[in-house]
């Protein structure tokens, strides 16, 4: 496929981009059985409740809406959340610590999908793995190879956790969903998985993300005593959101012109974090970056819109839901040119290398010295997120587990 297909994806869905024959519609089922893991949704406040958790929020919420045939059993670690129209089971283990999910996930899982008392068709694990023994046809959802692409930035033990289970797990399932075209191409490298055993699933645009009227930005700003004027970064604080190298940006356009606006760094601390802190005490920029923390949901669309810019310098995203937000809240975008960000942002957005300090830092001055270029790519983002929806993630989700269990029908 070529980069502008590529890159065009929310025209009339094709089926052949997703990975689906468009020769014949696939058989459905008016009595299908999913079973999902669902155990990195997290509703907390903090990096958990980041993008993971928020697309498998998404889907599970649109899933029913998109195809009412399907019957649904999600099982969580949370009771949290609104999910309507699917069957919870709530895990009484404490999940979220990673040796208990294994522990779940291998063996648990496939002794509650055993007594099931209704038959289960097909299995989705929502985050990278499947059980080694399952009772039925499995899908698995891959977000991104950074563990294989950029293993520095993975704690050695999860690290060799994905590398190993995401590997048998792609190999054993009956199908394998991504979300952008970029880790479609890593997983047909890395993994050695055919094409048309995977299908690019996008995720979509939060209705809440939107330019909220003036006034509430200019209440918002006042309330929470924001500058007139700054640069905002929003997302998890974590070694591959390459925030060092974007603060060595930063500091030289302090040294350039000392009225530049201050940055602010947003979100959840992840892993790593200290060499963030390091990097700002060792730039003297501890009076001019500054660090509100996790924000939460609600908050998020303002802070977008407030911010002169939105910059977004990861080294690597299987999609990069934080510059869709700030695209649709209005906001001028500047990201890496690199993985699935170009597939986000199109021409809407300004993209550079990553790892380019002094193109970071011209591309960031350019930005803030011309509010009409601002005032441009604001509106043309806009228009772009507005092209990725949920309920259209939902139906090509729910178009794969009929693949999936007509294939084994066919086999039976």
């Amino acid at each position: 496929m070529g980069e502008q297909a590529a890159y065009d994806i929310m025209g009339t869905w094709s089926g052949r981009r997703c990975g689906l024959t468009t020769k014949a519609k696939p058989m459905t089922f008016s009595n299908l059985s999913v079973a999902l893991n669902a155990q990195l949704l997290s509703f907390q406040a903090g990096y958990r409740n980041a993008g993971i958790s928020r697309y498998i929020y998404q889907l599970l919420y649109h899933l029913p809406l998109a195809d009412r045939a399907i019957r649904y059993t999600v099982y969580t670690h949370e009771r949290g959340g609104e999910l309507p129209g699917l069957r919870r089971v709530v895990t009484r283990l404490n999940t979220q610590r990673p040796v208990v999910r294994i522990f779940w996930e291998q063996l648990i899982w496939p002794f509650l999908l055993f007594r099931e008392p209704s038959h289960v068709h097909v299995i989705h694990g929502m985050a990278y793995v499947l059980p080694v023994v399952r009772l039925a046809p499995g899908v698995v959802t891959i977000y991104d190879l950074t563990f294989l692409r950029l293993p520095e930035a993975f704690r050695n033990w999860n690290r060799v956790y994905l590398k190993l289970m995401t590997r048998i797990s792609v190999k054993r399932a009956a199908h394998v969903c991504v979300i952008s075209e970029s880790t479609r191409r890593d997983v047909m490298q890395w993994l050695h998985l055919p094409r048309e055993k995977i299908t690019v699933v996008y995720p979509g645009l939060d209705e809440r993300f939107e330019r909220p009227p003036e006034e509430a930005i200019a209440a918002f700003r006042q309330q929470r005593r924001l500058p007139e004027r700054f640069v905002l970064y929003m997302g998890t604080l974590e070694p591959r959101k390459n925030l060092v190298r974007l603060l060595e940006a930063y500091a030289r356009l302090v040294r350039q012109d000392p009225s530049i606006p201050p940055l602010v760094l947003a979100g959840g601390r992840g892993w790593g974090v200290e060499e963030i802190f390091e990097a700002v005490e060792r730039l003297a920029l501890k009076e001019r970056v500054h660090f509100p923390g996790y924000v939460p949901a609600a908050e998020q669309p303002y802070w977008y819109a407030a911010a002169d810019v939105f910059v977004y310098p990861s080294q690597y995203e299987g999609f990069g839901l934080p510059v869709l937000e700030a695209m649709a809240c209005g906001t001028p975008v500047l990201t890496s040119n690199t993985s699935s960000l170009p597939e986000v942002v199109g021409n809407a957005g300004v993209m550079v290398d990553p790892n380019d300090v002094a193109a970071l830092a011209d591309a960031l001055a350019d930005l803030l010295a011309s509010p009409q270029r601002r005032a441009h790519l604001a509106q043309a983002a806009q228009r772009r997120a507005r092209r990725f929806s949920w309920h259209r993630a939902a139906q090509q989700q729910a178009a794969v587990y009929h693949r999936v269990a007509a294939q084994r029908e066919g086999e039976t």
